[in-house]
Parts: structure tokens; sequence; C-alpha cells
């Protein structure tokens, strides 16, 4: 279930340039490491699109929310009905709560993902050109037009995924879709909106208070 940790940056599309007239990948990089590195929090709808490979077909699985993220490490998921579940890290440990089944998992932080995940760079954590080779690809579908499109493919094996694109609004340079491709083929893109950066977002969003009658499962 925490391969859901995985699944994000962040955010607000605007038009812009067309792929084809992309600066070179160390100036769309360093702009967007710069990016980031003077983002303290963010807050932004979300919407996740999971394409799950099956016997001879594939499967849509669709979910929107909110989410916020803070330095360093923390970050909360607000997943709405039908999909309701909440992701909440403080920076050390991880709670996802599933209210219908009435059960909590919980892990410890560096447990879930290494330093090469890509929310360790969205928690301040990660360098990308060390973590990743990287290019830019042109547009394909299902990705935002007028973005640049970085693919990121780890400089070592994950057990979690297998490589990342990220699209990047060329005006503000922060990451509005996201598409994580796992070992198996699986695919799960999320698409950010209506984001605002550098809030203060209150520290309690980022605490979980274990509600008393459920299921507590610790992961290994």
């Amino acid at each position: 279930m925490f391969l859901l940790v995985l699944l994000s940056l962040l955010v607000f599309a605007n038009p812009g340039l067309q792929a084809q007239t992309s600066p070179p990948v160390d100036e769309i990089i360093n702009q967007l490491q710069t990016r980031y590195n003077t983002t303290q929090d963010i807050q932004a709808n979300f919407t996740q699109i999971a394409t799950l490979k099956s016997v001879g077909q594939k499967q849509k699985q669709k979910s929107e929310g909110v989410v916020y993220f803070k330095k360093p490490g923390k970050m909360r998921w607000e997943y709405a009905p039908p999909s309701e579940q909440l992701l909440v890290s403080d920076g050390e440990t991880l709670w996802l709560y599933l209210p219908e089944n009435e059960q909590v998992m919980v892990e410890k932080v560096q447990s879930a993902y290494s330093s090469r995940t890509p929310i360790n760079f969205l928690a301040g954590g990660g360098k990308l050109k060390e973590d990743f080779n990287i290019r830019v690809v042109p547009d394909m579908e299902g990705y935002p037009p007028n973005t640049y499109h970085l693919e990121l493919i780890p400089k070592t094996t994950q057990p979690d995924f297998s490589k990342l694109v990220l699209s990047v609004d060329p005006n503000t340079y922060l990451v509005v879709h996201t598409s994580v491709y796992d070992l198996y083929g699986n695919v799960t893109d999320v698409y950010f909106t209506d984001m605002r950066t550098n809030t203060h977002i209150p520290e309690e969003k980022f605490r979980f208070q274990i509600p008393k009658g459920v299921e507590v499962l610790q992961q290994k």
C-alpha cells in the first residue's frame, strides 16, 4: 500500500512552449531543482489514474483528493469517497488509514522509500541529476500538452518503480503531472491543480491519531 508514497511531485499547469522547443535538459533540471529548493510547503488538488495490467487487458482506477507537502519529508494525502483513505507522514512515520476496512497501516519512513525515490526530491533530500539518468521526451497520450516532459531512469535498480516521467510547467518550473512505471507494466499518473506554495501549512496536518478500535498493521 505504501507504493502510494511514490506517486507524487507537483502541480499547476499553464500554457507554455511545446516539447520540441524545450531548452537543454540540464537547464530544465536546474530550474526545476531551484524551484523546489525554495519551496517550503505545497497544497494542491490531485487526480490519480492507475492503469493496471491484467490478463489480456488493462484496467483503469481513478481517485481524487487534496494533498499537502511540507519540508522535511512531511505529507498528507486525503482521498475523497468512494476511494476514501488517508496517508499521513510526519517525516519519521507513515500512517495509511483505510476507514472502510477499519485498519491503519504503520511504517517507518526510512523503510518505506529510499533516498532515490521521487518523494524524497519533494521533501528536499534528493538531487535529480545524482539519482537519475534524465532525458527530454516528446508529448505522449496522457501527458499534459505545452509542458516539458522529463524521463527519469534510476541509476540504481529500485524495487518499486522502473522509471518516472515528470511534466514541467515551462512558466513556473513546477511539476504538473507525474507518471510512475512499475516493474510489472502498471502505470500511475497523478495530475496536480490549484496549487498553493509557501502558505505555512500547520504542523497539525502531518500528525495522525490512530482511532480507537481499528486494527493496526505494522509494516516491515
